[in-house]
């Protein structure tokens, strides 16, 4: 059996958790800052590092601040700080995206780097740990697919993060339909 390997990107969080709620509030995180391009475009997982930015988040109560003042104050949802410090959000896999582009120059507000990576059609996923790499890096989807099973959760299928519920599917026929509809770009 060949093992099937899927991209993902380590984030340091609240951006992990941004970028995979932007369909939820205006204005959206639809771009990871970098100071290294990519050629790769197609879905990947997002992978919520161990380590938080500090700018948003207080160490001595260990939550997630919304920021008052500043560049970002606007872009965040104003539910921030609640929806965030009651998940499990650190560590893991949180959710995938699809990777459209890397430019070197945006209107995008949450641009700020040398290179951004354009992201579209983001969904969040239940918490999985893992491990976080430098860099694009590559997951084994059989994991992701075992975890998902032992966890009671079913995997998701389809694009509009929409789970069809009361489907039996056998495990290739999950791989097959994840490859086709979530992985490969068209």
């Amino acid at each position: 059996m060949m093992t099937q390997l899927v991209k993902c990107l380590s984030i340091q969080q609240p951006f992990a958790w941004l970028i995979v709620h932007a369909k939820e509030y205006p204005g959206g995180k639809d771009i990871e800052n970098r100071d290294w391009d990519t050629s790769f475009k197609g879905r990947i997982l997002v992978h919520a590092g161990k380590k938080p930015d500090e700018r948003f988040y207080s160490s001595y109560a260990g939550t997630f601040i919304k920021p008052t003042i500043g560049r970002f104050a606007s872009l965040f949802p104003s539910d921030f700080s609640e929806r965030i410090n009651s998940e499990e959000c650190m560590g893991g896999i949180v959710g995938c995206v699809t990777l459209v582009d890397c430019v070197r120059s945006s209107s995008s507000p949450w641009f700020v780097g040398r290179y951004g990576f354009v992201l579209a059609d983001p969904m969040p996923l239940p918490f999985l740990p893992y491990r976080g790499q430098p860099g694009l890096f590559d997951v084994d989807l059989d994991q992701v697919i075992d975890w998902f099973r032992t966890h009671g959760n079913e995997f998701p299928l389809r694009t509009t993060g929409k789970r069809q519920a009361g489907t039996t599917k056998t495990e290739s026929q999950i791989k097959s339909t994840w490859t086709q509809e979530r992985w490969e770009v068209a």
